[in-house]
C-alpha cells in the first residue's frame, strides 16, 4: 500500500524534489528525510525514486549539479533498521545495474534516524524534504467519536467504500 499510495503522489514529488533540488547550489547536499520508513521490502522505496528522478532530471536536461543527497529515514527506535542497513549493498549493486550509459545516479548517502517525529528529530533549517506516505499514522490519539470501542467502520483503518460519511471527517479532521 506505501508502494501504491508514493505512485500516485508521484508527479507532486517530482516537481517538489526538482525544485528543491535545482535552488541547491553546487557542492550542497539536499537531505531528505523519509518518517515512518519502515524495514520491509519498501524502507528504501523514496530513495530509489527520490535519486531516479534526479538522474532523471540530469540526464534530460544536460546538467549535473553536484548535489549529493542525504536520506534520514525515521522510525520508531523498535524498528529494524539492521534490516534496513542490510540491504543496502544490493540496493546500491541494483541502483547502479539500473542505470542507462548516460543516467548517472548522484552520490547519496543513508541514515537511520530512531525516534518520534511528535518530537523534534532534526536541527531547524537542516532538511530539505520531508516526506511520508501516510497521514493517518500523524494522529496522536483516538477521535473521541471513536474511543468507545465500537467498531463504527467495520474493522478498516482507513476511508474505504463502506465508510460512513461522519467516519471520513473524523479521518480529515
Amino acid at each position: 500500500m506505501k508502494m501504491k499510495a508514493m505512485l500516485k503522489n508521484r508527479p507532486l514529488l517530482q516537481r517538489t524534489v526538482e525544485e528543491v533540488y535545482t535552488s541547491l547550489s553546487p557542492a550542497s547536499t539536499m537531505v531528505v528525510a523519509d518518517l515512518g520508513c519502515s524495514s520491509g521490502r519498501n524502507a528504501l522505496f523514496i530513495v530509489a525514486e527520490i535519486t531516479g528522478m534526479i538522474s532523471d532530471y540530469n540526464q534530460n536536461t544536460n546538467e549535473q549539479h553536484g548535489v549529493e543527497l542525504q536520506f534520514l529515514l525515521n522510525d520508531l527506535p523498535k524498528n529494524d533498521f539492521n534490516l534496513i542497513f542490510q540491504s543496502l549493498d544490493q540496493f546500491h549493486t541494483v541502483t547502479r545495474e539500473g542505470e542507462g550509459n548516460e543516467a548517472v545516479t548522484p552520490p547519496y548517502y543513508v541514515v537511520g534516524l530512531p525516534g518520534s517525529f511528535y518530537n523534534r528529530l532534526c536541527p531547524s533549517l537542516s532538511v530539505h524534504l520531508f516526506h511520508s506516505s501516510y497521514s493517518l499514522h500523524w494522529l496522536s490519539k483516538v477521535p473521541e467519536q471513536l474511543s468507545s470501542g465500537n467498531y463504527v467502520n467495520e474493522g478498516n483503518i482507513h476511508i474505504g467504500k463502506t465508510t460512513p460519511h461522519s467516519i471520513a471527517n473524523l479521518f480529515r479532521e
